[in-house]
């Protein structure tokens, strides 16, 4: 007998997000290269931050401290961009990190905290996945601004790596890390790169067993019930 998905009043929220998430993701991959590419990056990231928001406004002292971390990270992803400074520049990536991470505990609470599966849980977890992975990008961007030549390309196609790279090329190698894709043209080259690269993989793997057991969890509660 199936069990079907039920519907959650809070679904839309998490439709915003997902869908903010994959447009920074995909677009930001391509605009990057352009003239505007940056700006256009930042325009898209700010987007992302208020779907974010939304998505965990279920939660008054969650969304406060959520929107004084997101408004710095805002404030600073500009000034970083206006001023081509290093020291904003270190200051965006830390806190785009701190807060992609805030993010994804705060959902992954609400999903641990749901007692059946719905749609709301579906869209949540796959935000959490997404918000892991870019939180990712912005730590491998801090540590290459912090010493250059941590991430080195090892392919003539692979993304040249350099603290003036575009985003799109730390959250893709984070993506590789945290997917265990490994494909090897770009390569950790500091222990700490190293270090944060296979905490990446364990992370990425941790997430996803945890999180079938609780899914698995739920459908057998679910059908106990029946």
């Amino acid at each position: 007998m199936a069990y079907p998905v039920m519907l959650s009043n809070d679904s839309g929220k998490f439709i915003y997000l997902l869908g903010s998430l994959l447009i920074l993701l995909i677009a930001g991959a391509f605009v990057q290269h352009t003239d505007l590419g940056n700006v256009i990056f930042n325009v898209m990231l700010s987007v992302t931050l208020l779907a974010s928001i939304y998505a965990i406004s279920h939660n008054r002292r969650f969304v406060a401290v959520g929107i004084l971390m997101a408004s710095l990270t805002f404030a600073s992803a500009w000034f970083a961009q206006l001023s081509a400074s290093i020291i904003f520049a270190l200051t965006s990536a830390f806190l785009g990190f701190v807060y992609f991470l805030y993010a994804a505990v705060v959902i992954l609470v609400h999903i641990f905290r749901s007692a059946a599966i719905t749609l709301d849980e579906l869209l949540a977890s796959i935000s959490t996945y997404l918000l892991l992975g870019i939180g990712g990008g912005f730590v491998f961007r801090f540590l290459e601004l912090l010493d250059p030549g941590a991430l080195v390309s090892t392919s003539s196609v692979a993304p040249e790596i350099s603290p003036v790279s575009p985003m799109s090329a730390y959250i893709y190698y984070s993506f590789t890390c945290l997917t265990t894709l490994g494909f090897g043209d770009i390569v950790p080259a500091t222990p700490e790169a190293r270090a944060f690269s296979y905490l990446a993989a364990v992370i990425g793997q941790i997430f996803l067993t945890v999180l079938i057991a609780r899914f698995v969890g739920l459908h057998i509660s679910q059908s106990d019930r029946q």
